[in-house]
């Protein structure tokens, strides 16, 4: 089926519920003959009848012997990892001041290696360190003392990566020890340390006005809306000059060019936009009147239980594996739900490299959404947890880590009857929307930052009528063009396309749903055992059994089948839900490793050496081979978009009050009619009437 006949499908079903309601049948979901490395479901049952599945698809994992207890923040100076660089140094026979010397003791490769993990394991401290202090930070941003020394904690990982990266170059470029030290990191991580070079005075400068003006934004009210203004250009120009002391034209470039696992490029952006608009916002039009905001917003939990007691519930039922890590999270007390005023408005997931651990932080918005956001940041913890390898060399592939969230969320769909009662289809509807709003905003906001940060001398007004053409061009609307001011804006810039690519990769599972479940669920997990840096974003797609998303087809498939999922919701019992295909388990040689190591199974077997990515700081730390801020802090996954479809979005679509009147349908006509009256639609039509009328769907 074409683009064009799949998007007409989707108009005429918009215009069907818009005067007439959707009635949503429930469907037992199809039991597939299953894919996965599954083994028989324990006797064991949970509260309602859903079984513990138990699975083997990642490696072994341990859990981290620390609680929220041993979790405490210290302040750190500088001279102490100074110290730390030259106990390293004394160890292997050179001294700080002339590593090009000869060195005064012979050192073989293990004592070299024993010491450089020494080293690393510092470097995770100060890198856990500041991921405490953010965490902190977001319980109470009006906490001077914790702004303050947040300020601080980003200006010394700064320095800290300057002293680590000099005295790592400095050994290896040591005509003695340089070959020794070169077998110890491997050829990967030797070459990546050999490309690196340390900020500029001026870059860390830069990054010390980024975080006072990240703070400022952070306290000012929605009515200040010509100061955030002015602070979002000051920051642009900052990021851009940036860049161009790294010998960029801008930061887009930069950021093209530094992002870790994009194997695609802006020609294939360019047609990804277009195929999203073709298909999706037409889909947009079909949820936004489908759902009955009465209902949502009316949901309670039941007395007594909360979000994390209903994740729990149904957890173990996709993966025992996701099971344990989800029982470590709550028994660590991992998990804070931010109900403060003065919380800062952001959920996130947290590394803890020090501790090989993770944290979450989600901000109370006292609905249903606590609990998809839950699942959601539950699936970035997931893959936190049990990771390895230390914070100097690693890399975030925030693509890929988008899908591990936005996947799982996709994957709690069936259980929808059983969690949400007679809300279910609402709720169900909203988080189908929901992930339409992540595809289109992800695009919408990613065109904006590209022409912002390419775009030289843009005042204020040239960003609100660039944002107003957007939100046309995509079907969200805007009241006032200034919908763009928010969180991800001004922390964490051009990282809203993670958002689309990841929620069309996810929304890809769809149709496997409903083919074969327990396969679908397998490719889920198989594609979080890879972790974020064995392979780039389309080949982890490959690998996993997902398909290609930049190609038209396949969004016209998701588009179809989010329109097949409001028509005929897969519905989960537990017969089905417990039914699963036993596979032998993996083999002792595949489970002896982690993530970050290839899994026989799974693609051809790689060392560890070959797959380490260059050496960056971790996280928001900007290094040579990051960008500056590009996420909330250290190691952080930032979530929970702050322009959710309930919250900012145009008259002429929905009100995202209640559920929409008459008035408030009618008040959508005008877009739906200037797509009628378009050329676009008679070329929509022409191709629909060519295909068979069981094509559309």
């Amino acid at each position: 089926m074409k683009n064009q006949g799949k998007r007409l499908a989707a108009l005429f079903l918009a215009l069907a519920v818009a005067f007439g309601g959707l009635g949503l049948a429930s469907l037992p979901l199809t039991r597939g003959a299953g894919s996965g490395n599954y083994l028989e479901a324990e006797e064991l049952r949970l509260d309602d009848g859903f079984a513990i599945i138990e699975t083997q698809v990642y490696p072994e994992w341990s859990e981290p012997d620390y609680t929220r207890e041993d979790l405490q923040y210290e302040h750190y100076e500088f001279s102490r990892f100074q110290t730390a660089v030259k106990t390293f140094l004394r160890e292997i026979g050179l001294d700080r001041e002339d590593m090009a010397a000869r060195p005064t003791k012979a050192a073989d490769a293990a004592t070299v290696e024993a010491a450089l993990n020494s080293l690393l394991l510092e470097y995770d401290y100060i890198t856990t360190l500041n991921s405490f202090i953010q965490y902190q930070y977001s319980q109470d941003i009006t906490a001077e003392q914790v702004s303050d020394e947040l300020t601080y904690s980003k200006t010394l990982a700064l320095d800290v990566f300057n002293e680590m990266l000099e005295a790592m170059q400095g050994v290896q470029n040591n005509s003695v020890l340089g070959p020794v030290f070169d077998s110890v990191l491997g050829e990967a991580k030797a070459e990546d340390l050999r490309e690196s070079v340390v900020l500029t005075p001026r870059q860390k400068t830069i990054n010390d006005e980024i975080t006072k003006l990240e703070q400022e934004f952070d306290k000012l009210g929605d009515s200040a809306t010509g100061r955030k203004g002015e602070i979002y250009l000051a920051l642009v120009k900052l990021r851009n000059e940036f860049a161009r002391e790294e010998g960029y034209a801008n930061y887009y470039e930069m950021d093209k060019d530094q992002t870790f696992g994009r194997d695609f490029d802006d020609a294939d952006l360019q047609e990804y936009y277009a195929a999203v608009k073709s298909s999706l916002v037409p889909l947009y039009f079909v949820l936004a009147y489908s759902l009955n905001w009465d209902s949502i917003e009316n949901f309670e939990f039941p007395a007594g239980e909360s979000a994390t007691d209903i994740v729990e519930r149904y957890i173990g039922n996709l993966s025992s594996e996701l099971g344990e890590s989800y029982s470590y999270l709550l028994a660590k007390d991992l998990y804070t739900l931010g109900d403060s005023p003065n919380n800062e408005q952001v959920s996130y997931t947290i590394s803890l490299p020090y501790f090989n651990s993770a944290m979450i932080f989600a901000y109370d918005y006292g609905d249903a959404s606590n609990l998809s956001t839950l699942i959601h940041e539950f699936g970035h913890f997931n893959t936190a947890v049990r990771s390895t390898g230390d914070a100097f060399f690693s890399h975030s592939n925030i693509d890929l880590a988008e899908i591990h969230s936005q996947g799982l969320e996709v994957l709690f769909l069936p259980y929808s009857e059983e969690i949400y009662g007679s809300a279910a289809s609402s709720i169900r509807n909203y988080t189908l929307l929901n992930l339409v709003w992540s595809i289109l905003t992800g695009c919408l906001y990613n065109e904006f930052e590209t022409y912002v940060y390419q775009t030289d001398n843009l005042t204020i007004a040239d960003l609100d009528k660039k944002f107003r053409q957007l939100s046309t061009d995509y079907g969200t609307g805007s009241q006032t063009g200034q919908e763009w001011m928010f969180w991800h804006m001004y922390h964490a810039p051009l990282y809203y396309l993670s958002y689309t690519v990841s929620a069309m990769a996810a929304a890809s599972l769809l149709p496997e749903m409903r083919r074969d479940w327990r396969g679908a669920v397998d490719k889920y997990l198989k594609l979080t055992s890879f972790g974020e840096e064995r392979y780039p974003f389309r080949q982890a797609l490959q690998e996993a059994g997902l398909p290609d998303i930049f190609e038209a087809s396949s969004v016209a498939a998701v588009a179809g089948a989010i329109t097949n999922f409001v028509a005929s919701p897969l519905t989960l019992v537990p017969e089905e839900a417990n039914a699963n295909a036993p596979t032998p388990a993996l083999s002792p040689a595949a489970t002896s490793g982690r993530p970050t190591i290839s899994l026989p199974e799974y693609g051809t077997t790689q060392t560890q050496d070959s797959q380490v990515p260059s050496p960056s700081a971790s996280g928001g730390q900007t290094a040579p081979t990051t960008t500056p801020d590009s996420q909330t802090a250290p190691n952080t996954t930032p979530d929970s978009q702050t322009t959710a479809p309930d919250e900012d979005f145009s008259d002429e679509v929905w009100n995202g009050d209640s559920s929409l009147t008459l008035r408030d349908r009618l008040a959508m006509l005008p877009s739906v009619l200037r797509y009628i009256w378009s050329g676009e639609f008679w070329s929509d039509l022409f191709s629909a009437l060519k295909n068979r009328p069981g094509d559309i769907a």
